[in-house]
């Protein structure tokens, strides 16, 4: 490969867990990247099965999480990425207690929330790469 297409290659995997490391608990990041469900598939044909999933118990306690996210090779599924994590990171505090109804009752809000953080994401790596080129 040239000395061109090297410099402008993005490691967009690494740039979103830079971001997530920079903004949140090592610890939990760390947790949640055990659950982590990643897939090398093309995002518009697969828009719906990325998700993060909860786990209760009978009693309405959150036993566990899991995400399934794209991997992270564009700005589209880098988004996602985060739109999803966001999610579990929203739930994380909640691992072991009781939820009830939760999720399902403020899903707008959350919802809400996870689209705010891609959209702070995206700025994120918009500055990240304009930092990047000007340094070249």
């Amino acid at each position: 490969m040239g000395r061109n297409n090297e410099s402008t290659s993005i490691d967009y995997e690494s740039l979103v867990y830079e971001y997530l490391y920079t903004y949140y608990e090592e610890e939990m990041i760390n947790y949640l990247r055990k659950v982590i469900h990643i897939y090398d598939i093309d995002v518009e044909e697969n828009i719906g099965m990325f998700c993060c999933l909860d786990k209760t118990n009978k009693n309405g306690i959150l036993e566990k999480l899991a995400i399934v996210v794209p991997k992270p090779r564009d700005m589209k599924s880098s988004q996602i990425f985060i739109h999803e994590f966001k999610h579990a990171i929203d739930l994380y505090p909640y691992i072991g207690k009781y939820i009830g109804n939760r999720v399902s009752v403020e899903l707008k809000t959350y919802e809400k929330i996870a689209r705010l953080e891609e959209q702070v994401f995206k700025d994120y790596l918009v500055k990240y790469l304009s930092n990047k080129s000007i340094k070249q």
